[in-house]
């Protein structure tokens, strides 16, 4: 079930790295939960596939040019970990910009009911990942700290602290 999850993700992904990012909304549930973190624009969370879609439209607005590529997908259980690779040109400056951050899918059936966004690969609000996943993904060392908390099977945050060596 898991590599079916990810199909459904990658599919998602495949769109927006051509710049499509319409095709989205039927996978989700219609009441599906995004979270964007206080440390990333428009933070906030949004309830619904109404209120997704409204801040996708604001989301988009400042671009000329946006594209959305999952460099790496996970998937364990009823979740799916994305390492994701954001380029665009802006609207106003046409700079070029590239940002990298981390998406996690959360599925009930086959409908994503939570959508996830981090600067990092770890917020305590996450369903349980194992470190293993979070490593593959992340191609990087991950620390865990506490016990039995989400993003692994023993520690309540796990650490991205860099990129792994060979």
């Amino acid at each position: 079930m898991a590599q079916g999850r990810v199909d459904k993700v990658r599919s998602v992904y495949d769109h927006w790295r051509e710049g499509d990012f319409r095709t989205t909304f039927e996978l989700f549930d219609r009441n599906v939960v995004f979270v964007m973190p206080p440390e990333l624009p428009d933070s906030g969370t949004y309830l619904g596939t109404d209120a997704v879609a409204d801040y996708t439209r604001r989301f988009l607005e400042p671009w000329t040019h946006l594209t959305i590529d999952a460099e790496d997908l996970v998937g364990e259980g009823d979740t799916v970990l994305a390492s994701v690779v954001q380029r665009g040109a802006g609207d106003a400056s046409g700079a070029a910009t590239e940002i990298r951050y981390f998406q996690l899918w959360s599925f009930r059936g086959d409908k994503v009911i939570r959508l996830e966004t981090s600067a990092t690969a770890a917020t305590r609000s996450r369903p349980r990942v194992s470190v293993d996943a979070a490593r593959a993904v992340a191609g990087a060392s991950v620390e865990g700290r506490g016990t039995a908390g989400p993003w692994s099977n023993d520690c309540d945050e796990c650490v991205i602290s860099g990129p792994t060596s060979g």
